[in-house]
């Protein structure tokens, strides 16, 4: 079963039709197979950071969030944390205009920048991680690399319908640990942090669509 799953994910290009006919096939397995479910739960916790899709991102968060067992629950919410990454959502693509661009092309310029960022801790919880940024060099001002995005970021920020796939799988998981209050503590406070990104992006960036 696990074989079917790694081929499925594996048809990353495919056309809108071919995709929406795999999400279907993965639907009718876990509705009408119960034995199933735990098997492809356990594989997206696995695989979620691969999928390139946008309708098998939004299918597997909707797995994991609705048939995760009480003993699988906190490693899905864990690897949905790991495959969007440190927090704050935002995209860092530089904007500049073409007469500031020429205007500055012969400057050189240090910036001295101060960064507070949510990270993921290696027990899995989030911490905060403050960073000195000092950059200098020609051409204005350059910036550090942004961390490499994975897909479910890079769709996250681009697309409002998978934020609203995203946050309901969260919350589906949250509360079905709502009677161990440790747990709910952890991982509730962890999930208040991912929805207060997502309504920053959601404020922020124009460039979030609705696709369906």
């Amino acid at each position: 079963m696990s074989l079917i799953f790694d081929e499925m994910i594996a048809f990353n290009k495919l056309d809108e039709n071919s995709s929406n006919f795999l999400v279907s096939i993965l639907k009718l397995i876990v509705c009408n197979h119960e034995e199933l479910r735990e098997t492809a739960v356990n594989h997206f916790q696995q695989k979620l950071h691969e999928i390139n899709a946008l309708p098998l991102l939004k299918v597997a968060l909707w797995i994991l969030g609705e048939f995760s067992s009480e003993l699988s629950i906190e490693e899905s919410i864990i690897c949905i944390k790991k495959a969007i990454g440190s927090l704050p959502l935002e995209d860092d693509k530089p904007q500049h205009s073409a007469n500031e661009e020429e205007t500055k092309k012969n400057e050189t310029v240090t910036v001295k920048k101060i960064k507070v960022k949510t990270i993921i801790l290696p027990d899995g919880t989030y911490g905060t991680e403050v960073v000195n940024e000092s950059t200098e060099g020609k051409g204005g001002i350059k910036k550090e690399p942004s961390e490499s995005n994975s897909p479910l970021r890079e769709n996250l920020i681009k697309n409002q319908i998978l934020i609203s796939v995203l946050s309901t799988s969260l919350m589906k998981l949250v509360y079905h640990i709502r009677g161990d209050v440790s747990k709910f503590n952890r991982y509730g406070s962890d999930v208040v942090l991912i929805f207060c990104s997502l309504l920053k992006l959601l404020k922020g960036n124009t460039q979030v669509l609705l696709i369906f």
